[in-house]
This record gives structure tokens, C-alpha cells and sequence, in this order.
């Protein structure tokens, strides 16, 4: 199979890449060159060849299961901050913590961090919203 121009624009334009018409030329050279390399690797016979992660056969080390703070709650509030002034302003804490590190997110950094409101941020503002916060009974 060999990748045209053509193929390259309509790959960019699926992609949302913004790709100059003079650079179309070489960047199918390169796929060329990419599909040429994987052409080769299909011709290497592995019949009998084991599936493996890693070259050399290693044991990883493993380390208790033990909930701490890291030592470091200073680093990560330097990290979110640096996150901040590059315009980031929401996040995603992903990992599957245990609930005792996001005690100890809560209590070490979050009454650190500057809040804000994303919808008054981004001028998002609804008059009166009707959403099960605000319409609710309270307890």
C-alpha cells in the first residue's frame, strides 16, 4: 500500500490536523517509510516465539500496600499551581485512591489551592438554574 497526498489531507482533515499542502508531500514519504518498516517486521517468522514484555526477564520489586501522605503534599500543590497558571482550571484525581490518600489530599493541599468557579470564569452564568442542587429539599 503506498499513501498519497490525498490520503494524507483526508487523514488530517478526520484528524483535525491543520496541515500545510507543502508539507503533505513529505509527510506521505514518512508514512511511507512507517508502513515500509511494519512490511518488514510482518515478514519475520515468530512461530514458537513466546509473547513477553521485556527483553530481559525480570521480577519487578513490590512494595507494601501502605497509604501515605508521600512526604511531598508541597510538590503536588506546586504541580496543580503550575497546571493553574497554564490555564488549567479543572482536574481529575484518577488512580482509584484509597479514601485515606484522599484524606490526606484533602487535608494537606486542598485548603491550599485557589477555587474558582468555572461557569463565572468562562461567563457562563445562568440566572436561575434548575438543577437537584438547587431545587432539592434540605435536610
Amino acid at each position: 500500500m503506498s499513501v498519497t497526498k490525498d490520503d494524507v489531507r483526508k487523514v488530517a482533515r478526520l484528524s483535525r490536523i491543520a496541515v500545510d499542502e507543502a508539507h503533505l508531500e513529505e509527510l506521505a514519504g514518512e508514512l511511507n517509510g512507517i508502513l515500509g518498516w511494519i512490511d518488514q517486521l510482518n515478514e519475520v517468522d515468530i512461530d514458537g516465539v513466546e509473547p513477553m514484555t521485556s527483553v530481559v526477564e525480570t521480577k519487578l520489586p513490590m512494595r507494601e500496600d501502605v497509604v501515605t501522605d508521600g512526604n511531598i503534599p508541597d510538590q503536588v500543590l506546586a504541580k496543580l499551581n503550575r497546571y493553574m497558571d497554564m490555564g488549567i482550571r479543572a482536574f481529575v484525581l484518577s488512580g482509584y485512591p484509597h479514601l485515606e490518600e484522599c484524606d490526606l489530599f484533602a487535608k494537606y493541599v486542598l485548603p491550599k489551592l485557589n477555587t474558582c468557579r468555572l461557569n463565572e470564569l468562562q461567563g457562563r452564568l445562568v440566572r436561575d438554574p434548575v438543577t437537584p442542587l438547587t431545587t432539592a429539599p434540605r435536610s
